[in-house]
């Protein structure tokens, strides 16, 4: 939701989390604090009444707190707004963003709730200037799933022959500062931060003036970059990222009976007295 929300919507992190709860308090959502894939028996029934002939229904895994996140009714972003508007839901103070995220949130469910769509894929082999390249593309798509959700990229197809073309050399930057949506991936991929705090930790990179904003990328400040490498240079052990996931692997250890609190309490402090 955090990725798509930034990719799609333009929507910041703390934008995003601060609309999703408004649509949560409002009851038009389920928690959104989660990265649960569950899907619970009322999220099925919910999509078999929207799908009706097009629902297969998955469930994405059992157990935890919460499932995903996912509309409570099966209603869409026109329809809500009618409903709203005439006064059969009540919800207040709704903007276009929160329309626009029950939007991308509906129609993300629903599409994992659909029959398999189709697609036509065309391979074609480039030659030019000695060279040989193969590109591969998605020329067609169809299906319910797609309708709702536009998951691949459909281009147009290459015509075939010989062609005298005017080519232009570009250089362009090896590595690209991360968007707000790439940093929050790369988080969840090393295992830093939780669902409900990935916001959080983008937020107060910003709040703190350690990163700034630019044509949607985000920026180191020179304040940033001396912090980051006065920890690292005084306190490496402390604030890396092996260390973040080791204190969030022993959390987990004391969630699931595995490990005494107050040990690993005890621990943590002998290790801190280092400093």
């Amino acid at each position: 939701m955090l990725r798509d929300a930034n990719l799609i919507l333009k929507l910041s992190a703390k934008q995003t989390m601060q609309v999703a709860q408004e649509l949560f308090e409002n009851g038009l959502i389920t928690y959104h604090r989660t990265d649960s894939t569950r899907v619970s028996d009322a999220g099925l029934r919910v999509a078999r009444e929207y799908l009706g002939e097009d629902f297969v229904g998955r469930e994405w895994g059992e157990g935890g707190a919460h499932e995903c996140i996912r509309p409570t009714r099966a209603v869409d972003r026109d329809n809500l707004q009618r409903l709203v508007q005439e006064g059969v839901i009540i919800a207040e103070g709704l903007s276009w963003q929160h329309f626009a995220l029950y939007d991308l949130i509906f129609r993300r469910f629903m599409a994992s709730q659909c029959k398999p769509f189709t697609v036509r894929v065309r391979k074609y082999v480039i030659e030019y200037d000695g060279r040989s390249v193969e590109e591969e593309r998605v020329v067609d798509a169809k299906g319910r799933a797609y309708e709702l959700y536009k998951s691949v990229w459909v281009r147009k197809e290459i015509p075939t022959g010989k062609f005298s073309v005017k080519a232009e050399v570009r250089e362009v930057p090896r590595v690209l500062p991360l968007t707000q949506s790439e940093i929050i991936q790369m988080m969840k991929e090393r295992g830093i931060g939780r669902p409900s705090t990935y916001a959080t930790i983008v937020d107060r990179l910003f709040a703190r003036n350690y990163v700034n904003e630019k044509y949607g990328r985000v920026i180191p400040t020179r304040l940033g970059i001396n912090v980051f490498h006065y920890l690292s240079r005084n306190y490496g052990k402390f604030v890396s990222e092996k260390r973040t996931r080791d204190l969030e692997s022993r959390m987990d250890a004391v969630e699931r009976g595995e490990l005494d609190y107050f040990r690993a309490l005890q621990e943590l402090y002998e290790e801190i007295k280092e400093i």
